[in-house]
């Protein structure tokens, strides 16, 4: 499951966006291992603990997802990752971090969902 949220552009910065102005700049030392096709990186600082961003480092507009700890015990970590569409809205999903395996899918596989309501 895939939780969608949309608002127009202008009211969310992009994942990737993000991952360049912000997230580079609060990565402590050392990568973490999960998703094949994705560098991990634990985020250090006042408000980040438990958080980690997931990216692909080849892309020129990368996949990126910041991951947080389950809240309870035996929770799932939930993800979040905020994307421009081309209608001019911005998706933000949540989901469950053990969908990461499958995130060279994941914008296929969320198209047609968004263009059954014209937000692609």
């Amino acid at each position: 499951r895939v939780d969608v949220t949309l608002l127009p552009r202008s009211r969310a910065k992009s994942s990737s966006e993000l991952l360049d102005s912000v997230y580079v700049h609060q990565f402590a030392k050392g990568t973490e291992t999960g998703a094949p096709g994705l560098i991990g990186q634990k985020l250090q600082g006042n408000g980040y603990a438990g958080e980690t961003i997931w990216y692909d480092a080849l892309a020129p507009k990368p996949f990126v997802a910041k991951c947080i700890d389950g809240i309870e015990t035996g929770a799932p970590d939930k993800c979040v990752r905020t994307v421009h569409l081309a209608s001019g809205l911005a998706a933000i999903y949540s989901f469950d971090e053990t969908l990461l395996p499958a995130w060279r899918d994941f914008d296929a596989e969320m198209g047609p969902w968004l263009e059954r309501i014209g937000a692609n």
